[in-house]
């Protein structure tokens, strides 16, 4: 299907919009699932700094964020897809018919290796190299991952809907039904991938700003400095959250006009 043949998409603007009109009447949802995976995940490092859990190694922790990424996208592109997921879902837990199998098929556990393999080769390969670099290179390091991230995925994207919707397709599969639309699918996630950087710059500087201000006077303490540390990583994690759920949102409407796919009645 070439981009002649594609139904007519909305501007990436009015793609966004709308996604935030649905990330909007879907709060009580997000926030449900959120608030407890996002205090958990902040939590974890200062669990293994007091010895409550054990320490484990820096390309372990890459692998479990890597795989709640993948998690979460999966979850949001079936809150993307089907309107009533929350009682969908509900009814297939009853039914003993939840689709655990899409999730834990040999693809999804490939797509998410993969995403692991760039993710933390990436800047293992840059910390490795101890290249000489200005200050301002070492700071782009990061941002330049996850344009890359974008760039390399971007166009496997529709994989993710396909297995919420209970196709049959591999990454492959998905990369060859993005002909015609892959173009649009790498520039909608690089572009996502930019906000979503600019949204955790913003958030980090403003949490950090507000929490000191309310500091005692004098030098903070260790105990105001931790705390505030655990809040600006809780609202990290939950800015990244709100930016895969428009991700979901956007490349589902492009899922959709692709494939011409419509939720069965249960």
């Amino acid at each position: 299907m070439t981009d002649a043949t594609l139904p007519s998409l909305p501007p990436l603007g009015r793609l966004f919009g709308d996604a935030f009109a649905h990330w909007g009447a879907h709060q009580r949802q997000f926030w449900k699932f959120t608030i407890p995976v996002a205090l958990l995940l902040a939590a974890v490092p200062y669990f293994m700094l007091r010895g409550w859990i054990p320490q484990v190694l820096p390309w372990v922790q890459s692998g479990v964020r890597a795989f709640v990424d993948i998690l979460i996208l999966y979850q949001w592109f079936n809150y993307a897809l089907y309107d009533d997921w929350s009682v969908r879902r509900g009814r297939l837990l009853q039914q003993k018919k939840f689709p655990w199998g899409a999730f834990l098929s040999a693809g999804f556990v490939a797509f998410w290796v993969l995403h692991f393999a760039f993710s933390y080769g990436l800047l293992s390969a840059w910390r490795q190299s101890h290249m000489a670099a200005p200050m301002a290179v070492q700071l782009a390091i990061v941002p330049l991952k996850e344009i890359v991230l974008a760039i390399v995925f971007g166009g496997f994207m529709l994989y993710l809907p396909a297995k919420v919707a209970g196709l049959s397709w591999g990454p492959g599969e998905a990369w060859r039904q993005a002909d015609g639309l892959r173009g649009r699918l790498i520039g909608v996630t690089v572009l996502w991938a930019i906000l979503s950087l600019a949204a955790l710059t913003v958030v980090d500087e403003f949490t950090w700003y507000v929490g000191s201000s309310t500091f005692s006077a004098g030098l903070p303490s260790e105990r105001e400095i931790v705390l505030l540390d655990f809040i600006s990583s809780v609202a990290g994690i939950v800015t990244d959250f709100a930016m895969y759920y428009l991700l979901a949102f956007i490349v589902a409407r492009l899922f959709v006009a692709r494939t011409g796919w419509t939720p069965r009645a249960l």
